[in-house]
């Protein structure tokens, strides 16, 4: 009852601005109109050493500034927008229901330490939490940001930049592991990222993001 009453709060939609609008397909925080126009899932080949990957959202000017603002503000709270944005994709139910595991991309602790919260374990939080195995997948070393860089270049920057703990290996061996985080654009992370999960015995390593950006160079 409380659950309904909440969604059917009016509320200013996050991108046109619009007042009031209403909750639509579980979403709050943007409006129908916006959610219609602006919510087309991109279609794009599956990075290296995925089995799966699907992004719920392109990354258009739009969204660009509240992911931005998610990350950067920092507004911890956008992630139950986005969660709800990514449930709305019938192919991110599906991974969401076959996963075993939801491995949410570990920041640098430096990044961690300066940002004060991880986006995709926020995140992660908001799809299914009784999934998440927050400690199992660790960065190895600092990374400079992959926004900076080209194709080349990102994928140098994270070539093996992840591991899986010793201990996280025998909860991962024969499962089909899901990584989550909040960009994807050449895929280079979540492929350095999958790389680490399958040498830890993970059957099948798929992802999901908010959204996926192209690359210029």
């Amino acid at each position: 009852m409380l659950l309904r009453l909440l969604l059917s709060l009016p509320f200013e939609c996050a991108i046109c601005r619009k007042w009031p609008s209403a909750s639509f397909e579980g979403v709050t925080g943007v409006c129908q109109s916006c959610i219609q126009t602006h919510a087309n899932a991109p279609l794009f080949p599956t990075p290296s050493g995925l089995d799966a990957c699907v992004a719920a959202l392109s990354f258009d000017t739009q969204w660009a500034a509240l992911i931005s603002r998610y990350k950067f503000a920092p507004e911890p709270g956008l992630a139950k927008l986005f969660a709800g944005l990514m449930q709305r994709d019938t192919r991110i139910q599906k991974l969401l229901a076959d996963a075993d595991i939801l491995l949410p991309l570990p920041l640098a602790p430096k990044r961690l330490e300066a940002r004060g919260f991880n986006q995709a374990l926020t995140l992660a939080r908001r799809l299914v939490k009784h999934k998440i195995n927050a400690h199992a997948l660790i960065r190895t070393r600092n990374t400079s940001p992959q926004r900076l860089l080209d194709r080349q270049a990102r994928q140098h920057n994270v070539a093996n930049a992840f591991a899986v703990q010793t201990e996280s290996c025998r909860v991962i061996t024969g499962k089909h592991v899901l990584l989550i985080d909040d960009v994807m654009t050449t895929g280079a992370t979540l492929a350095a990222a999958a790389s680490a999960v399958r040498k830890a015995g993970a059957a099948k390593v798929s992802a999901i993001v908010i959204a996926q950006t192209p690359l210029d160079n």
